[in-house]
């Protein structure tokens, strides 16, 4: 993929997935289901992540079940948060301005869910109508922003650095 506008280059990026995933269902009882499964992750940006699931269902009825799930999930950064570079450019008579607009935090992480829900499933007249309530509780740690860039020294003019006393001149344009 290529993303000038958004990585200041005209470099190519890729990245690449593996991954598994697996679940195991056991039932105790006549009425009662666990399942419990993962899924593992493997990406260049952020390495091997495992996203664990368990989930525990309660059947009434045939027709009638209660269910309790909890489950860890990630997102990894896709390639324009990890590379995000983005400059403005100006021509000036005194030459190029450059001024940064939008960078990528560093050491960027996978976003986190922590995902709890209650859940109710009901058959009715003779399965010609369905009902599924879900109550469900989301969790997010570590997300992903981009920031804006307030370095004085990032701002350039021909490559130069411009001191403070220039920014706040061109700030008044």
């Amino acid at each position: 993929v290529s993303l000038p506008v958004w990585t200041d280059s005209k470099n190519k990026l890729s990245t690449s997935f593996q991954r598994l995933f697996a679940n195991l269902e056991w039932q105790p009882t006549k009425k009662l289901f666990l399942n419990t499964g993962a899924l593992w992750e493997n990406t260049e940006v952020s390495g091997h992540k495992l996203s664990p699931r368990l989930a525990v269902n309660y059947l009434f009825t045939s027709a009638k079940s209660l269910r309790f799930i909890v489950s860890r999930a990630f997102r990894t950064p896709v390639l324009v948060e990890s590379n995000l570079n983005t400059n403005l450019y100006f021509d000036t008579a005194a030459g190029e301005l450059l001024l940064p607009f939008s960078k990528t935090t560093s050491a960027l992480v996978p976003e986190t869910v922590d995902t709890f829900e209650l859940g109710y499933h009901g058959s009715y007249l003779n399965n010609s109508f369905n009902v599924d309530l879900k109550l469900s509780r989301n969790e997010y740690d570590h997300l992903i922003d981009a920031v804006l860039v307030d370095t004085p020294n990032a701002i350039t003019l021909n490559g130069v650095p411009v001191s403070n006393t220039q920014i706040h001149i061109i700030d008044n344009y």
